[in-house]
C-alpha cells in the first residue's frame, strides 16, 4: 500500500511555479494601487444631457402661464477627474441634475432661463468644468384655443390643368375646420389654417393630395407655437376637382316608381335636350347629364313639369351655355285618383335610428291621395293598405316629433301615394 504524501509548506515555497503565481498577483496589486493613487486627470464631455423644466407649482404656473415651443432642451457637460472615475463611459446623463430656473417668469413672452447643473450624487469624485449653454430661451403664455377654417391655396409649376380642362375651387376635404391651440397672443392673431397644395404637372383628372396644415395670422405669416388638432404636424386630405368641357344629353331619374313604371319607363322630354358644361373628371366616363330626380310623390295624373337648376346638378359646372334651368315634361294618362284614410298600424318604418323605438301618436292618416290604374285603385281596401316611411334624412330626437315625409305604398303594380304628409311620432330610447 502506498502512503500519501504529507503537505509541506517548505516544499511549497521552494516550488518555482508557486513563486511565479504569487509574484504575478503581487505585481497586479501594486500596479492597481499605483494607478489609483497616481492616475492622471482626464477631461470628457457628456453630450445631450436633458434639461428639466418643472412647471408644477412653479412661479409661471401660479400666473396661469404655460410653456410653448420646443418640448425638450439639452446641454453638453464637460467634466474632469481621474481616468478611473470619468474615463470611457463611466459617466452617463443620469449622473447629473440639470434644471432651468423659472422663478423670474411672471408674464407672457420669451424668457431666458438660467441653467443650474449639479452632480446627481455629491460624493462622486469629479469636477464640472463647463456647460454648453448657461441659458435657454423659452416662450410662456396663457393657453387658448379656437376653431378655424381651412383655406386651400393652389400653386403649380406650369398650370393647374391641361388645356381644355377647368380647375374647380369646390375642393373635397376630409375636414373643413380644425381646432388651433397654443399661446393666447398667437390665437388672438389667428386668421385661418392654410392647406398649401403644390401641383408639379398639369392635371387631367381630379386628384387627392395629403398636405400639411399651417396656422397663419392676418398678415399670412405662420404662427410659431400653435398645435392643430393637438398635433405638431397636422395634415388634411384635399381633392382638387378637375372638369372637362363637353356637350352631353340631359336626362332625369325617377324614384319611388310603381312596378309598372319601372318595367315601362315614362317617356319624357328635357329642354334643352343637350347641354354644354364642364363635367367632373373622376375616373369614370360620363355619357349624360342627370338634371335631377323626379319623386313619384310629386307626380300627378296628366301633364307634369319639373324644373332643375343647372347650378345644382352634381358633378358639372356651367360651361359656355347661358341656360340656368332644365325643364322635364311628361304625361301620365289613364290613371285614377282616390282619397283614403290609412291606418298607422299598417305603416312600416325604413331607416329608423337604431337607438330609438318608433311609435305613431295618431291611429290614422287622413285625406291621403292615391293614384293608379282604375282597376287597382278601386280594388284597394284602405284598411289593408300597407305603406312605409323612410326616416333616413329625418332628424329624430327623443320624445315627440312632428315630421313631413312622402309615403311609399307597398304591394301594388301601378299605385303610388301623392303628396307629403305630416306625421306625429314618438321616439323612446331602447
Amino acid at each position: 500500500m502506498k502512503r500519501s504524501k504529507k503537505f509541506s509548506l517548505r516544499s511549497l515555497v521552494t516550488d518555482n511555479r508557486f513563486i511565479l503565481v504569487c509574484s504575478l498577483l503581487i505585481a497586479i496589486v501594486f500596479w492597481a494601487a499605483v494607478c489609483i493613487s497616481f492616475s492622471p486627470e482626464t477631461q470628457v464631455v457628456i453630450e445631450d444631457v436633458p434639461v428639466e423644466i418643472d412647471m408644477e407649482n412653479s412661479v409661471p404656473a401660479q400666473y396661469g402661464l404655460q410653456m410653448f415651443g420646443e418640448g425638450s432642451y439639452s446641454v453638453d457637460i464637460t467634466v474632469s477627474g481621474s481616468r478611473y472615475v470619468v474615463g470611457g463611459k463611466l459617466l452617463s446623463k443620469s449622473d447629473f441634475n440639470v434644471i432651468a430656473d423659472t422663478s423670474s417668469v411672471t408674464s407672457a413672452g420669451t424668457h431666458s432661463l438660467q441653467i443650474r447643473v449639479s452632480k446627481a450624487n455629491n460624493s462622486d469624485d469629479f469636477t464640472i468644468d463647463a456647460v454648453s449653454d448657461s441659458f435657454i430661451n423659452v416662450y410662456f403664455d396663457e393657453y387658448a384655443e379656437k376653431q378655424a377654417n381651412i383655406a386651400v391655396n393652389i400653386s403649380a409649376n406650369e398650370s393647374v390643368v391641361e388645356e381644355g380642362f377647368i380647375s374647380g375651387d369646390d375642393y373635397i376635404m376630409d375636414k373643413n375646420t380644425v381646432l388651433v391651440s397654443g399661446p393666447a397672443i398667437e390665437i388672438a392673431q389667428l386668421k385661418n389654417v392654410a392647406a398649401n397644395v403644390e401641383i408639379e404637372k398639369p392635371l387631367t383628372q381630379s386628384q387627392a393630395f395629403n398636405v400639411g396644415l399651417t396656422a397663419v395670422n392676418t398678415n399670412g405669416a405662420a404662427l410659431r407655437f400653435v398645435k392643430i388638432d393637438g398635433a405638431e404636424n397636422a395634415t388634411a386630405a384635399v381633392t382638387v376637382p378637375v372638369y372637362k368641357m363637353t356637350t352631353l344629353p340631359v336626362e332625369v331619374n325617377f324614384v319611388n316608381s310603381p312596378k309598372n313604371f319601372v318595367d315601362s319607363p315614362i317617356s319624357y322630354t328635357c329642354t334643352p335636350s343637350r347641354l354644354n358644361v364642364a363635367v367632373l373628371q373622376n375616373g369614370t366616363e360620363q355619357t349624360s347629364i342627370v338634371a335631377g330626380k323626379v319623386d313619384f310623390s310629386a307626380v300627378e295624373s296628366g301633364d307634369n313639369t319639373f324644373e332643375f337648376e343647372v347650378d345644382n346638378i352634381d358633378g358639372v359646372k356651367k360651361g359656355s351655355t347661358s341656360v340656368k334651368v332644365i325643364t322635364a315634361e311628361f304625361s301620365i294618362p289613364d290613371v285614377k285618383s282616390r282619397t283614403v284614410s290609412l291606418l298607422t298600424s299598417n305603416l312600416g318604418v325604413i331607416n329608423a335610428p337604431a337607438e330609438y323605438e318608433i311609435s305613431f301618436v295618431n291611429s290614422r292618416i287622413n285625406n291621403v291621395t292615391l293614384y293608379g290604374s282604375e282597376t287597382e285603385v278601386d280594388g284597394l281596401d284602405a284598411d289593408k293598405i300597407t305603406f312605409s316611411v323612410d326616416l333616413a334624412s329625418v332628424n329624430i330626437e327623443s320624445g315627440r316629433n312632428e315630421i313631413k315625409v312622402p309615403l311609399l305604398i307597398k304591394g301594388t303594380e301601378s299605385c303610388w301615394i301623392y303628396g307629403t304628409y305630416t306625421l306625429i311620432l314618438n321616439a323612446s330610447a331602447k
